[in-house]
């Protein structure tokens, strides 16, 4: 079953860290659909980062893995004054983490990449001091791969104790599921295979503990693939979208968010995927405005509120807080 409704998309103007900017208000998009009002806050200014980000199950920390340094980050979304590493950098030898996601008991599992080499890492977070990389509390080996693994996320149960790993390259598969205790992770056997024509570019978890795929189908509109726990598909619907690269259910109201790049005559933006019956099937429609010019990985936080990777000249971690209410 769809959420009740799905993804939005909002303008940014960026200001400096810790500020506020108003985007763009409510008003006509593409075809005269409606825009979403927004504020835009910069969270992190001073770090390239990779288009993985995760959250705590609270909503009340963000992190963020940095390019220049391979350390992953802990910043407040709403406090961007209070951050600290909690996975110090690696050595140049011991290659450096793809993606991340958040296990309850403050640890953090990590999709690990040296060489051609994949594994999943987990670290306990302790505070006042970073977690030695090369001392993890568990090493899962997933396989060997030469991609270049850019779409790589970890995605964790917020009610159950399951993970899911998407997107690692070929011939790795396209989704590895596991079961964790404590720091300890087990994987299990694959699921359903997923046509032969799919590969996972972005995945969420549902409000109803579904696993939630956006499929790449060669270079046309991507799929959303609503799968259970065990891997079962459920349903796979168009998205009316090209190279999505996040997506993430807010906590508030269960609707889903997406980020995508430009493609099909949209533009690169944040998006609302509204559910919707077309010729007396279940569809989405896509809800846009104009937004930030390389959008990539996000996290929901507490009330209306996303954290997104903004990756384009100038790289920055930004908070929106949308006023969706003249748009239910």
């Amino acid at each position: 079953m769809l959420p009740p409704r799905l993804v939005a998309v909002l303008a940014l103007t960026l200001g400096v860290v810790g500020s506020t900017t108003p985007a763009a208000g409510p008003s006509a998009g593409r075809g005269g659909e409606p825009r979403v009002a927004a504020t835009v806050v910069r969270l992190l200014d001073d770090a390239a980062v990779l288009g993985s980000l995760s959250v705590s199950a609270n909503g009340q920390t963000v992190y963020a893995i940095e390019i220049a340094t391979g350390s992953i980050t802990a910043v407040d979304p709403f406090d961007p004054r209070r951050r600290r590493d909690v996975v110090s950098p690696p050595a140049a030898d011991d290659g450096r983490p793809m993606a991340i996601g958040c296990l309850p008991g403050d640890v953090l599992a990590a999709v690990w990449r040296d060489g051609d080499g994949w594994q999943l890492r987990t670290h306990r977070m302790r505070p006042g001091a970073a977690a030695d990389p090369a001392r993890p509390e568990a090493r899962v080996p997933l396989g060997e791969a030469a991609g270049a693994g850019d779409r790589v996320a970890v995605v964790v149960s917020r009610t159950r104790d399951w993970l899911a790993v998407t997107g690692l390259p070929r011939p790795l598969p396209p989704v590895i599921r596991g079961v964790f205790a404590g720091a300890g992770v087990r994987l299990l056997p694959p699921g359903e295979a997923a046509p032969d024509d799919a590969r996972p570019v972005a995945a969420a978890v549902s409000p109803a503990d579904e696993l939630v795929l956006f499929e790449a189908v060669g270079d046309g509109e991507a799929r959303i693939a609503f799968l259970t726990p065990a891997g079962r598909p459920l349903l796979r619907l168009r998205s009316g979208l090209t190279d999505v690269r996040g997506a993430a259910f807010s906590r508030r109201d269960g609707r889903l968010w997406a980020t995508a790049g430009p493609g099909a005559g949209r533009p690169a933006a944040l998006w609302r995927l509204d559910a919707t019956m077309l010729g007396g099937e279940q569809a989405v429609r896509p809800v846009a405005v104009p937004g930030p010019s390389d959008p990539r990985a996000l996290v929901d936080v507490p009330g209306e509120s996303l954290v997104v990777v903004e990756a384009g000249s100038r790289p920055t971690v930004l908070r929106i807080d949308v006023d969706d209410k003249e748009n239910p």
